[in-house]
């Protein structure tokens, strides 16, 4: 967990599910976050300990909980994720982007893939890997990334509900916005 939003990773009540159930092995926090279980000072220095010292084979990489916005093209907290992607790639490690989409927002900005994706993938200086639910229209993403269509993401989606842990964006279910969580689905899968 990266310092872009909330900085005690006790605050996610889904890490402490996903924990509970054994779905995440091991929590890293950086910079100014704390409380993983180990706690590292870059992003490049969390990912080298997941690899060499916590045996991973895949890090999901994110944000506390929380976001910060100003309704401008670069002034939100996720952009980070331009730079994060770059810091795995330069770590020779597979870069997959996590898009963000909705079928049930009503900002006009975020139907579909949203700007914050586009602007992200745009600022990449990596060629990283973008997963999309299939069925789900590329249109606006920039050209030189991979696009990947993936089959059967609502399977996460299930194995979440058969767990019991619950999942909202934005105070929405999967059920009322399920584009959201299928892309992270997707990437997942990746």
């Amino acid at each position: 967990m990266t310092d872009a939003a909330a900085l005690p990773i006790g605050l996610s009540k889904l890490v402490h599910q996903l924990k509970q159930q054994r779905l995440v092995n091991l929590t890293i926090t950086c910079g100014q976050a704390f409380g993983g279980n180990w706690e590292t000072v870059t992003l490049h220095s969390a990912l080298l300990a997941a690899k060499h010292l916590g045996g991973c084979d895949a890090a999901i990489v994110c944000q506390g909980p929380g976001n910060a916005g100003t309704g401008t093209k670069y002034g939100f907290s996720g952009i980070e994720q331009a730079q994060n992607l770059d810091i795995v790639s330069a770590l020779g490690g597979t870069a997959i982007a996590i898009v963000r989409m909705s079928s049930a927002d009503a900002r006009e900005r975020h139907q579909g893939i949203s700007h914050h994706t586009r602007t992200t993938l745009e600022l990449a200086h990596s060629r990283c890997l973008v997963p999309l639910p299939a069925g789900t229209e590329a249109a606006g993403l920039p050209n030189k990334h991979d696009v990947r269509r993936v089959e059967g993401a609502q399977a996460a989606l299930d194995l979440l509900a058969e767990k019991n842990i619950r999942v909202t964006t934005m105070g929405r279910t999967p059920a009322e916005d399920p584009a959201f969580f299928l892309a992270a689905a997707a990437a997942g899968m990746v």
